[in-house]
């Protein structure tokens, strides 16, 4: 679930609209590939079943951009904390069998009641992060929240932990191209890095 809101110091707010108009231009290329992807045919006969494994990957990633499409037109820059869902769709959909993972604007009813929420729409996990708090040192920033997450199975929350972020971009998956885009990257790196290996164990 994005988070209600984050509270962002006056110097980093100029990166607000930069934050926004890149991911709602990203979102419609990526969309329009993915598209082009799955439509593709003129491939190799020997390539076939290679082209066919991959498809079945894009339409997942497809599903999931046709569910947030809404959001997309009143995009806040804190939503790009869902970019936590990208990366869990690699974690968890590289082999069958394939999870549907998916994110949703925040709602303080949710919040209060993860229990409900998961039956309700037959979701194993919830992941939440929040009350954000971003600190200056120096010249640099950092971001701290607190992050949960949810099991149905054993009606309780399995993770609950103060997380961190930075300003540093650190490449591949985890680049980011200015202070404030950064600290929220950053900060789904230390979430997913305490989530995946919990999630993982109880799967196996």
């Amino acid at each position: 679930m994005a988070p209600e809101t984050i509270e962002v110091p006056t110097e980093l707010s100029q990166y607000k609209d930069s934050i926004v108009n890149n991911r709602v231009k990203g979102f419609y290329g990526e969309k329009e590939k993915l598209k082009e992807l799955i439509a593709f045919t003129d491939y190799p006969e020997e390539m076939k079943s290679d082209y066919e494994e991959s498809k079945k990957d894009w339409k997942i990633q497809l599903k999931y951009m046709d569910s947030i499409e809404p959001t997309i037109k009143f995009y806040e820059f804190y939503n790009d904390m869902l970019y936590s869902v990208s990366i869990l769709n690699m974690a968890f959909n590289e082999y069958e069998p394939y999870s549907e993972i998916k994110g949703i604007e925040y709602s303080k009813e949710t919040e209060d009641d993860f229990e409900s929420y998961c039956t309700k729409n037959n979701v194993d996990y919830f992941m939440f992060i929040e009350n954000f708090v971003i600190s200056k040192s120096e010249n640099d920033y950092t971001m701290t929240s607190n992050l949960k997450l949810y099991s149905l199975k054993e009606k309780k929350v399995i993770v609950e932990k103060v997380i961190n972020g930075d300003t540093k971009s650190h490449g591949d998956m985890w680049t980011c191209g200015n202070p404030l885009s950064c600290l929220m990257i950053t900060t789904v790196k230390d979430a997913l890095k305490n989530v995946i290996p919990e999630i993982v164990k109880r799967q196996r």
